[in-house]
């Protein structure tokens, strides 16, 4: 290309290039980037974290197309999540479904055939088989049925939603929602989620998997092995940590995770729930820990999902059968 191109024309190629390529730095380079705005930024770094895909050049393009602002952008970036999170995370689709299309619509949005607004457009109309009509007039309802079948396969692997591939960004974005409300942010990402040591947890089981102590025994004697599975790795007995802890520690009793513990020098081991994440704040503010306690955490994160990325259960049977802890609910026989 460059051979056939006059002097004035390589110039402009080359500044063409490098324009793309800042541009293509910062998308992965969000954070105290004051090529950015804050909103810029804060969804960068967002799709950054839930793994942004096929998507980046579509995203670099944003920055370069003419007429393009950065509301426009932010707007881009926050659909962009949604798609990612409703249909890789919970819709368990392929990871190159549609990727074509998109790739196709970053070459069109350079050089002006179709708008921000009809890129959006699209992502919403792709999302659409992950949604129902209630009836004619009602709202679309979340079709769990495909994120319900792979936590199913979870399960019976032993992991359920601990090994769910969207639990650590989920339970962040939770965080960060407390953290907007309170103020004080207590976990990191990059510290704590992505650098781990072996034999480290960074999400905890409140109720242990291995919940050998008698503190535990009281609560759970009455259930099988298997309902035991589904209620340690549900949703609502996962909680992020403020600091990374050994993976022993975890099935120390809910008395005893409240409270900061030390070692024979008196080092401190592990954060204590009390001053530990939002989360793990909120968790500490119950006397005990009980399936019950799991079943109702559970349906408040299972709220801020519907609230957070505009996604409706049909009903609270539904949220339940998400959970896979509509047993907790029926009667029990001693």
């Amino acid at each position: 290309i460059i051979s056939k191109l006059r002097p004035k024309e390589i110039e402009k190629y080359v500044s063409s290039l490098k324009e793309v390529a800042a541009h293509w730095y910062n998308t992965y380079n969000p954070i105290n980037n004051r090529d950015l705005t804050e909103n810029e930024a804060l969804w960068l770094d967002r799709l950054n974290r839930i793994g942004i895909v096929y998507f980046r050049p579509l995203v670099t393009v944003s920055f370069i197309a003419k007429g393009v602002t950065s509301n426009d952008r932010v707007r881009l970036f926050k659909q962009i999540e949604r798609f990612i999170f409703i249909i890789f995370r919970m819709g368990r689709a392929f990871s190159t479904y549609r990727n074509s299309e998109f790739y196709k619509a970053a070459r069109q949005l350079r050089v002006g055939e179709t708008s921000i607004d009809e890129i959006i457009s699209i992502l919403e109309e792709r999302m659409h088989w992950s949604f129902y009509q209630y009836d004619d007039n009602g709202p679309k309802h979340f079709d769990y049925v495909h994120f319900q079948k792979y936590l199913q396969k979870k399960f019976q692997g032993g992991g359920g939603f601990y090994s769910w591939n969207g639990l650590k960004y989920f339970l962040y974005e939770y965080e960060l929602e407390k953290v907007k409300q309170r103020g004080n942010q207590k976990i990191d990402w990059s510290t704590l989620f992505v650098k781990e040591k072996k034999d480290k947890v960074s999400v905890e089981h409140v109720l242990p998997q291995t919940p050998s102590k008698k503190c535990w025994k009281s609560i759970i004697g009455i259930y099988s092995e298997k309902e035991l599975n589904i209620i340690t790795n549900s949703l609502g007995n996962l909680v992020p940590l403020s600091m990374s802890i050994n993976a022993s520690l975890q099935n120390d009793c809910f008395e005893d995770k409240k409270v900061a513990k030390f070692n024979s020098q008196e080092k401190k081991i592990r954060m204590g729930y009390n001053d530990g994440s939002h989360s793990e704040i909120e968790i500490a503010s119950n006397d005990n820990w009980t399936p019950e306690h799991i079943l109702q955490r559970g349906l408040s994160l299972l709220k801020f999902l519907e609230q957070r990325w505009e996604v409706k259960f049909e009903s609270r049977e539904g949220m339940l059968e998400l959970l896979f802890l509509k047993f907790l609910e029926e009667p029990k026989d001693k």
